[in-house]
């Protein structure tokens, strides 16, 4: 739930100021935990496990229609997380390499551009992906969220400790009109971005043992919302 487009919500701000995007990141906020809420109901339906986007969108439109409704647009977000992520990682990897590089100063180690570093992310991604078992891979997902409230902490912290910086104005003044409308739009898809776990709680979701009864036809539903609840308390007071 708390992964790196949080990091972008600071540009955000830049374009649509505090009131609006304060508004917008509280309206997605409310959004997406409800949107959320409803995946996790319907994981159980009569007995029925749905695991996976596209069986949820059979039983609900039917067999064809979930089909092609739901596949091209899981494609295009979790395409699109893959370019974003792996450009974002590539780009981190690369300023560790010259920042530890002793002789990057002086231009004298060796280049390995961005590109390179894109591909030696992807392939450990490809090592990791033929994992049989997604339960022995606990360890890096616990990493991954100290990781993610570790640096989100950085980042106001950070902000909180600079404060207002002499000169700063929180508009759109100096921007040409075309520049001002693609911020804004940029912006409005990074508070998107930045509350995610759409894509993957179904997934997850599956992971948990299931035992329905006709009191509790969806029993998984409980334990996996406390989680949720966890993390998106956590996004409150990132903006």
């Amino acid at each position: 739930m708390v992964g790196a487009g949080v990091l972008g919500l600071p540009s955000a701000m830049v374009y649509l100021g505090w009131p609006a995007g304060v508004t917008i990141m509280t309206l997605s906020w409310i959004a997406t935990l409800y949107t959320l809420y409803q995946m996790c109901a319907l994981h159980e339906v009569a007995g029925r496990r749905f695991n996976r986007y596209h069986e949820l969108g059979q039983y609900a439109m039917g067999r064809r229609a979930g089909l092609w409704t739901v596949i091209p647009c899981q494609l295009i977000v979790m395409i699109g997380l893959d370019i974003v992520y792996c450009v974002t990682a590539g780009k981190s990897m690369q300023f560790l390499y010259h920042h530890t590089c002793s002789g990057w100063r002086q231009g004298t180690c060796a280049p390995f551009g961005l590109s390179a570093w894109i591909v030696v992310f992807a392939a450990i991604q490809m090592i990791l992906s033929m994992t049989p078992n997604f339960h022995k891979l606990s360890a890096i997902s616990l990493l991954a969220a100290i990781m993610s409230i570790g640096y989100s902490t950085i980042a106001i912290g950070v902000a909180g400790h600079a404060g207002k910086q002499p000169g700063t104005e929180y508009n759109l003044d100096g921007y040409t009109r075309a520049k001002g409308v693609f911020g804004i739009m940029n912006s409005l898809g990074t508070i998107a971005f930045a509350y995610g776990g759409h894509n993957v709680v179904m997934e997850i979701q599956a992971t948990i043992p299931s035992k329905p009864t006709a009191a509790k036809p969806n029993p998984t539903c409980a334990p996996m919302m406390v989680r949720v609840y966890s993390a998106y308390l956590t996004l409150v007071p990132l903006p």
